[in-house]
């Protein structure tokens, strides 16, 4: 007989600063996105500055959640 152990519980991310947000929407039901002042582009993961145009302008922006996913990874740890 064979004795089966329960899978460890999933390593959760840390919110810091930048972050934050996201998290706190998520816990709201709200998918809360940055996105930047200047030229318009959601940005995510959140970053300090646009990666588009260098702008600093960034805020969270509250979506829809309607969208396409193009790919995924489900990073497994041996």
């Amino acid at each position: 007989m064979s004795s089966a152990t329960a899978p460890p519980p999933p390593i959760l991310p840390r919110p810091d600063a930048l972050s934050q947000f996201f998290w706190d929407g998520c816990r709201a039901h709200q998918l809360l996105i940055q996105r930047c002042g200047d030229c318009g582009h959601y940005i995510h993961p959140p970053r300090l500055v646009c990666r588009f145009c260098r702008s600093t302008n960034l805020a969270p922006g509250q979506v829809s959640g309607r969208g396409v996913v193009d790919t995924f990874t489900i990073p497994l740890q041996p």
